[in-house]
């Protein structure tokens, strides 16, 4: 997304408010005045390991809070807006005209999940790695498809991709003639992903080097050039679908003339692509 479609953004929301002064009209939207700010309609977005799509956003679905797919147009029970833009702030859901707070699923169980719900006194903070923490303690976070979708508040994690939450607005893009989710602030929504994926790679170098070595032992007596992919991969199912979307891809693609060798982890996955 270039800074140009951004900067169009902010023109038309600067519209909506004359007593923002120059100064509060940064280029990024979560620099603006606070009076501007109150009046965006927000989506929540969060990228979900295992959930292929991995898109999704938080909408009310029956005053509960789920991550769902996406929805590029206008529609209330996916729109937020925060009325008091601080250090500290309300998450208020524009269908239900309440707040996204944390409570108790029901006395027979510890899970606190995410519903809607009229506004109490507490408060969401938002930090450099996309999470949302909780003003009593807890960082939300996304369940994904295998878990109901729900949101439930967990205690916070760095690592844990469940909780890195995004920020963003609908606009649409007359260069690809669709409807996208823009983030808020491109340049910390960049360093955000820029940090992850340095952190990541460092974590996952150690088994794919191992991986790869164990390719590179292995004897072919064919003359033809052979191609090795090393996907890493998380515990749980919710890899199949990544999986299979990429074999359906280099098989439309006419990639899959040679031999494919699927080599699993021991004891980690007891599920493979047939």
């Amino acid at each position: 997304m270039s800074f140009d479609r951004i900067e169009k953004v902010i023109q038309q929301l600067e519209s909506q408010s004359k007593s923002v002064s120059a100064e509060e009209a940064k280029q990024d939207l979560f620099h603006l005045g606070s009076r501007v700010k109150s009046k965006i309609g927000l989506r929540i977005w969060i990228d979900i390991p295992n959930n292929f799509p991995w898109r999704n956003c938080l909408t009310n679905y029956n005053n509960v809070v789920a991550s769902t797919q996406c929805i590029l147009k206008s529609h209330t029970g996916s729109t937020w807006r925060i009325p008091d833009w601080n250090s500290s702030f309300q998450l208020f859901n524009t269908e239900a005209k309440q707040c996204l707070e944390p409570a108790p699923s029901d006395s027979t169980t510890n899970i606190i999940q995410a519903i809607i719900k009229d506004c109490s006194e507490g408060r969401w903070k938002y930090n450099s790695l996309g999470q949302l923490s909780w003003s009593n303690g807890g960082c939300l976070t996304a369940m994904g498809a295998a878990q109901g979708n729900r949101v439930e508040l967990h205690p916070c994690k760095d690592s844990l991709q469940q909780q890195r939450f995004e920020f963003g607005i609908l606009d649409f893009d007359p260069a690809k003639n669709k409807t996208l989710v823009i983030p808020l602030d491109l340049k910390q929504w960049e360093s955000r992903q820029n940090a992850y994926r340095a952190k990541e790679l460092a974590e996952a170098k150690t088994d794919v080097l191992n991986v790869v070595n164990a390719l590179n032992n292995i004897k072919d007596e064919s003359k033809e050039k052979r191609r090795a992919v090393v996907f890493y991969l998380d515990k749980g199912t919710g890899f199949l679908a990544f999986l299979k979307w990429w074999i359906l891809a280099w098989k439309l693609l006419g990639n899959l003339r040679y031999c494919w060798d699927f080599k699993k982890p021991p004891s980690k996955h007891k599920e493979s692509p047939k």
